[in-house]
């Protein structure tokens, strides 16, 4: 039986590696969040921003695991417990009141009145 045993240095050197990857990952989704309004192709722009969102995630993990699997792990316990932590400090500050402004600009009738009801219901 073949094991392999990790020191302490490369569990944190991989964690910090996930954990640096779970903060470009998200800014990289901001970035897409907030170019999506000037977007003419919104469908076309999130697929291209998941798929580049999700080589870069697995390529890079792959490079610096050096494609051992104890090691690829590591560093996706460091990516989601770094996304887990983020969005959970993110997520009061992203509960914003919706504008009359959006409400105005919004793509469709559907969108508008949604986003009437969400403002009716934060009034309460």
């Amino acid at each position: 039986m073949n094991t392999t045993t990790i020191s302490l240095n490369d569990f944190y050197t991989f964690m910090l590696i996930g954990a640096a990857l779970g903060v470009v990952y998200l800014f990289l989704l901001w970035q897409t969040t907030s170019t999506l309004a000037r977007a003419k192709k919104k469908n076309l722009v999130l697929f291209i921003s998941a798929a580049l969102r999700i080589f870069l995630l697995i390529f890079v993990a792959l490079v610096f695991s050096g494609q051992n699997l104890s090691h690829f792990l590591i560093i996706m316990c460091g990516f989601l417990l770094t996304r887990i932590v983020l969005l959970k400090i993110l997520k009061p500050t992203l509960k914003k009141k919706i504008t009359s402004s959006e409400i105005l600009y919004a793509d469709n009738k559907k969108t508008k009145q949604v986003m009437l009801k969400q403002q009716k219901k934060k009034r309460r």
